[in-house]
């Protein structure tokens, strides 16, 4: 069966979400793949996370959207400025989360490959770098869009 697509917590701008339950070393726990899309906004936009309760890297996939890396450092040679579909990878942002706290927000990310232009394929580049085995035919798909404009 595809997955159900439920009004996510920004339901009111047309946020849907999925929660996919990850399992690891044969066990199912808190962690989930999540599904966020915006069907209504051109052009496409939507991201892909894991959490562990909080999430601990993200696909950022929206065009014309700048995010700064304000807590990068020398040593992670990443840009000051990412512009569009960009990533939070775990490597970049683990030195944020203690065993006391965890981050309010991933820090850095990186710019997203350009070769990366569909939901399909980011969804299977994101799982690939995350060592999360997605069956070729898995059957997520965006929803389809809720208004006329």
């Amino acid at each position: 069966m595809p997955q159900q697509w439920q009004l996510g917590r920004e339901g009111d701008v047309g946020e849907y979400a999925i929660k996919i339950p990850l399992e690891i070393s044969g066990q199912i726990g808190e962690q989930r793949l999540i599904v966020l899309a915006y069907p209504n906004i051109e052009p496409l936009a939507f991201r892909i996370l894991i959490t562990f309760e909080p999430a601990i890297c993200r696909l950022d996939y929206e065009h014309g959207v700048i995010h700064t890396n304000t807590q990068a450092n020398a040593q992670e040679d990443v840009p000051a400025i990412v512009k569009g579909p960009h990533y939070h990878p775990w490597l970049l942002n683990k030195r944020f989360f203690t065993t006391a706290s965890a981050p309010i927000k991933l820090h850095n990310a990186v710019e997203l490959q350009t070769e990366i232009r569909s939901f399909d394929s980011a969804l299977r580049w994101f799982c690939a770098e995350n060592n999360i085995s997605l069956p070729h035919n898995h059957r997520i798909e965006l929803p389809s869009r809720t208004t006329l404009i």
